[in-house]
């Protein structure tokens, strides 16, 4: 029987991302996942996330599974492989992890700060994502929030999805960037926790359905956004 995770409450993913022993990572993984797809940032099976820990014995990583609905992930949905091989070391029955797992592989590998990976397809954004330009890359510092918490966006060129030249793309554009755009796919957030990779894609899914409602949307200028760094990094 596949187990179903309610989701309570207060969600574990809003407090501390310090997990002891993989049943709470596990818990919190489920809890950060349905708060995605309840806030509209998947649709169906789109989209995918993964979880690092990283360790000197042995480091692992969590990802969904193939096919797994956001909405309807229960632990079992859950695959756990190793880092950064991406070796199966358990999954329930036939499940596979993500096709799309090499990608999170490769920008882990790079930035082995951060612990977290979303690939998310909020409708805004990806509305952008799929545009005829990329002249909106530069527009989106309309709320302080963006040059503040996300920084500099990224894009890519589409390739197929779960292809080594996706994987490789992103990555290099992820050394770079939190956040990169994927042209006619979607978005990809790298960051520390749960909670720090659904802050950045909803802040980037609220300047995007600016930009795409809005006429005549002045956006932050360049002294602006340079404050706002310069007061993050004071941080």
């Amino acid at each position: 029987m596949r187990r179903k995770h309610q989701v309570g409450g207060s969600s574990p993913f809003l407090g501390s991302d310090t997990y002891k022993g993989s049943g709470m990572l596990e818990m919190t993984f489920l809890d950060a996942a349905h708060y995605i797809a309840e806030k509209g940032l998947v649709c169906a099976s789109s989209g995918n996330m993964s979880h690092c820990r990283y360790e000197s014995h042995g480091s692992k990583i969590w990802v969904t599974a193939t096919g797994a609905w956001f909405s309807h992930l229960c632990v079992d949905d859950i695959v756990e492989c190793s880092f950064p091989d991406g070796e199966v070391l358990r999954a329930h029955s036939d499940n596979k992890p993500s096709s799309e797992l090499k990608m999170h592989l490769e920008i882990l590998r790079i930035r082995n700060k951060m612990n977290t990976v979303l690939h998310f397809q909020s409708p805004y954004a990806t509305t952008l994502a799929a545009s005829f330009t990329g002249s909106w890359l530069g527009r989106l510092s309309v709320i302080p929030e963006i040059p503040y918490y996300v920084g500099s966006i990224g894009c890519v060129d589409y390739s197929t999805p779960g292809s080594d030249e996706l994987a490789e793309s992103v990555a290099e554009a992820a050394a770079a960037y939190d956040v990169v755009f994927m042209k006619n796919h979607g978005q990809i957030v790298v960051g520390t926790s749960f909670m720090d990779v659904i802050q950045k894609a909803s802040f980037v899914e609220l300047a995007s359905m600016i930009l795409v409602h809005g006429q005549g949307i002045q956006t932050l200028t360049d002294q602006n956004v340079a404050d706002l760094v310069k007061y993050r990094n004071k941080k």
